[in-house]
């Protein structure tokens, strides 16, 4: 079936097993095919009518594309092989959201077992589907709002962000298991006393194991280092600063966009990627960039 809009709205994107790009097309109830190779989309596969804006995307080693789909109290799965997608019906949880439903939101693919854990923005609640028999268990979340979620996957620690209103600024260490969880919760600094940061993003640096989290209300970003349990903090180069995500290249550097809505927000008007490198050599310290170098490319 193909959508019969032309709009498709990419929201999110990951690399599957065969080297092409999935993208959850928030518009158009679809995953969207990107071969890199051609330089060209494939056919969108469609997810459903019932998918209503797939929002956040996985790849777990068969090659499953794994989806939340915020506009509904659902989880999806796609092949990319034979098309097909299955639409995983979540438990019945009370909505803390102003416009109802509680937003499926975060979702990542444990490495030592395969399992999917997911987040309910609105709802307080973190889920694990088995893979196989695609049973659900839901538990309380351990952090208020609960969004971007991303393991470790050397040690497989579950790592969350939560905050509520932009109000709680709150980074949760998850030890999983096929019943439940063990967790650690961390606030994260204050700008000032009263200015709490909003967490929005994370991601797990792969050589180091620290976690670099997107901080969209006082112009900075966060690194916390697990095995200290403490955090570093950078300001970012411009105001009005708002990044989406954290990716890591080759040479270690952490690495961000920043692209506000409207992007007259922005100082400079002007999106950015801006990428981090720690120095190795300089001396470590709970704040400022007294270990790392900050810089930004424009474009045009």
């Amino acid at each position: 079936m193909e959508w019969p809009f032309k709009r498709y709205g990419p929201h999110s994107l990951a690399m599957g097993l065969d080297g092409k790009y999935y993208t959850t097309n928030a518009f158009a109830n679809s995953i969207g095919v990107f071969n890199p190779e051609s330089r060209e989309w494939e056919p969108s596969i469609f997810a459903g009518l019932r998918a209503i804006y797939p929002h956040t995307v996985r790849i777990d080693k068969s090659g499953f594309v794994w989806f939340t789909i915020a506009g509904r109290e659902r989880v999806g799965r796609v092949d990319p092989v034979t098309k097909e997608s299955t639409l995983i019906e979540l438990p019945d949880v009370e909505s803390g959201g102003l416009a109802g439903g509680t937003q499926p939101y975060g979702i990542d693919i444990n490495p030592a077992d395969g399992s999917i854990w997911y987040s309910r923005l609105f709802g307080d609640k973190i889920g694990r589907i088995d893979p196989d028999t695609l049973s659900v268990k839901e538990f309380d979340s351990p952090v208020r709002g609960p969004r971007r979620m991303r393991f470790d996957q050397q040690d497989g620690t579950l790592w969350l962000t939560g905050y509520w209103g932009y109000s709680e600024g709150k980074l949760a260490r998850i030890t999983t298991r096929s019943d439940g969880f063990e967790s650690k919760v961390y606030s994260l600094p204050e700008f000032e006393e009263g200015y709490g940061p909003a967490p929005y993003a994370l991601g797990v640096h792969p050589q180091t194991g620290d976690v670099w989290l997107n901080e969209n209300m006082t112009d900075r970003f966060f690194r916390f280092i697990p095995d200290e349990e403490r955090f570093a903090v950078y300001p970012a180069p411009l105001t009005g600063t708002y990044t989406r995500d954290f990716s890591f290249t080759e040479d270690g550097k952490a690495c961000t966009s920043n692209n506000p809505l409207p992007m007259v927000a922005l100082e400079g008007g002007v999106g950015e990627i801006i990428c981090i490198e720690i120095m190795k050599d300089a001396p470590s310290a709970i704040s400022g960039l007294a270990d790392a170098v900050v810089s930004s490319e424009y474009e045009p």
